[in-house]
Order: C-alpha cells, then structure tokens, then sequence
C-alpha cells in the first residue's frame, strides 16, 4: 500500500513541476532523477566498499547537489530574462533561449557520469569501462567549447 501512495504522491508532483514549467518540466524532472539516483548509487558504492559515510562527505555532496539545482534555475531565469531584457530595448528575440536546456543536460551528463563510475566501483562487470569514457568524452567536449583556441 505505500508504494502506491509513493507512485501517487511522485505522479502527481511530477505533473505540477511539468505544468508550471512548462518545456522544462520534463528536463527538470530528468535532473532530480539523475541527482536522486547518483545519490543512491553512492550510498550503494560506498556500502559495497566499506567506506564510512561521515556528515563532512554527506555535507559536501548535498551542497553539490544544491548548485547543480541552482545553475538549472539560473539557465530557466536567463531563458526567461534576458528576452524581457532586450524587448525593454526594442529587440524581440525571433527563438527561445537554450540556457536552461544547456546547463540541464550538463548536470546530467555530470550525475551519469558519476552513477556509472558508482556502479563500476561495486562491480566492474556491471558496467563497461567504455560507457563511462564515452561519458567523460561528451562532458570535455563540453568543457572545451568554452575555452579559446590557442594555436589560431
């Protein structure tokens, strides 16, 4: 009976949080996901391992998952301000601004690469090695664009 009320319960915040943002409803949704199962994934390899979960590591990791929460907010609060900043200008903007969707998928991208890294600490047969590269790949990729080309 309380797994149903937890299907319920999830069901129904789940529709809230799509209605009222609505584009980023889906994506919001797919972070807390991806943060709630790093967090457990976590807990699982650091049982496996026998490595004490004091509050210093618990700590840190919650206020990790705060700012990924953050840095979503800010990219949604760019999408939606920056438009309303430049109309007060006369400009209007002919397409949606991608920032929320940007730094959402990078948060993911973040939390797979740490549930993969998790589930390859506890068995490393569980997970191919290559994944977690492939990964990492994409997050640099990621990384890099940001930097200035040096040898131009």
């Amino acid at each position: 009976m309380r797994e149903k009320e937890y299907v319920l319960s999830f069901s129904v915040i789940s529709g809230l949080i799509s209605t009222y943002f609505e584009r980023y409803g889906v994506i919001f949704i797919f972070v807390a996901v991806a943060i709630c199962f790093d967090v457990v994934t976590g807990l699982v390899a650091s049982a496996a391992k026998g490595v004490p979960i004091t509050s210093e590591r618990a700590r840190k990791g919650f206020w990790k998952k705060v700012c990924f929460l953050l840095a979503v907010f800010l990219g949604i609060f760019m999408d939606a301000f920056i438009p309303e900043l430049v109309l007060m200008i006369g400009i209007k903007l002919p397409f949606n601004l991608p920032f929320g969707c940007i730094v959402s998928i990078y948060v993911i991208l973040t939390e797979l690469i740490s549930i993969a890294e998790n589930i390859y600490k506890v068995n490393k047969q569980s997970m191919p090695k290559w994944i977690i590269k492939l990964l990492q790949g994409y997050k640099k990729n990621i990384d890099d664009l940001g930097k200035e080309d040096n040898n131009k």
